[in-house]
């Protein structure tokens, strides 16, 4: 089984607008962001993650922000011989959260860059190898999986052969440093945990893509609550709960191609289709509402179906009155 926080690949979109994808080895999303003027601001985002052994972009001729974080990490750098092409970008992010076309970008680089070593990952494994053999061979520091194999185990060997027996007096020193450490910790854990709960929502941003990802997999809609303009950050083709009149969001919305709007009390919105929030049997999880795939499918197929009837039903109305 792959460490999968130690070696990341890192996609990037690099501009005025920077946004990054981070990736395992076993390619599954840990992180996806994006911020205006970021620039080498970019490093200490990634590090949060791990140590990128792959920096990826959709553009055959990487900005100069993404040479750099390449070198500064001594990552390979990885780059489609011609730039991705939109249609490719959408498929490879299929399925997939992200606030806006920067941070797709990203996303579509790095998952590509990751279909690049599946193969290698995959054998790696098969041959009860971890990320330090990956490592070695996309670093070019072993020739193939073998030598890279042989080598990691010579070096396991090294650091085993270092280790010496501590006597009963060094072991029980040991147990109250790591028992004065552990108080420390959980005294700082305290006042962390305050200061988290005051400041900031119950689940990080970069987290709330990868929810609202497994929710979509678990065959779940997840609903994205608007009351003002900072709501909209994430939105995009989302179902979403109003819970407001402004007309300028409901312009917005159309543009982020949202369709679907829940109320508390629905009234016909041109363009939308309204579902009353009532009818929903609304769930949470991890501090995203959510509402099951089939039983939202339905409920919507009906609303749709009664304003067909609606409109057919004042057509022939109309109609007769002129007979």
């Amino acid at each position: 089984m792959l460490n999968t926080n130690k070696y990341v690949i890192v996609g990037v979109d690099a501009g005025l607008n920077v946004a990054w994808a981070i990736l395992d080895l076993s390619g599954n999303l840990l992180g996806l962001g994006s911020k205006k003027g970021l620039g080498r601001g970019i490093i200490g985002e990634v590090k949060k993650y791990g140590e990128p052994l792959i920096v990826s972009t959709d553009v055959s001729k990487p900005p100069r922000l993404v040479r750099e974080l390449a070198t500064s990490f001594g990552a390979k750098l990885f780059l489609p011989k011609e730039d991705m092409r939109i249609k490719e970008k959408e498929v490879l992010t299929k399925g997939f959260v992200f606030g806006n076309r920067h941070e797709r970008d990203a996303l579509a680089s790095a998952l590509r860059a990751f279909k690049e070593i599946e193969g290698l990952v995959r054998r790696v494994k098969r041959r009860g190898g971890d990320e330090e053999v990956i490592k070695k061979i996309l670093k070019g520091e072993a020739k193939n999986i073998r030598e890279a194999m042989r080598v990691e185990e010579e070096r396991k060997g090294r650091v085993r052969k270092k280790r010496r027996k501590m006597s009963v007096e060094e072991l029980l020193e040991l147990v109250e440093r790591l028992k004065e450490e552990n108080e420390r910790l959980r005294k700082e854990r305290r006042w962390v945990v305050y200061k988290v709960s005051e400041v900031r929502p119950r689940i990080l941003i970069e987290d709330k893509a990868k929810v609202m990802n497994k929710l979509l997999k678990d065959g779940k809609i997840p609903i994205l609550k608007v009351e003002g303009k900072k709501d909209l950050k994430d939105v995009y083709k989302d179902v979403v709960y109003l819970k407001t009149q402004d007309e300028k969001i409901l312009e917005e919305l159309k543009r982020r191609k949202v369709r679907v709007l829940i109320m508390d009390e629905p009234k016909e919105i041109k363009g939308f289709v309204t579902v009353k929030r009532s009818d929903l049997n609304i769930k949470e999880e991890d501090g995203i509402e959510y509402v099951e795939f089939k039983e939202f499918e339905r409920l919507v197929e009906k609303i749709v179906k009664e304003m067909v009837k609606e409109v057919l039903e004042d057509y022939r109305r109309i109609r007769e009155a002129f007979i």
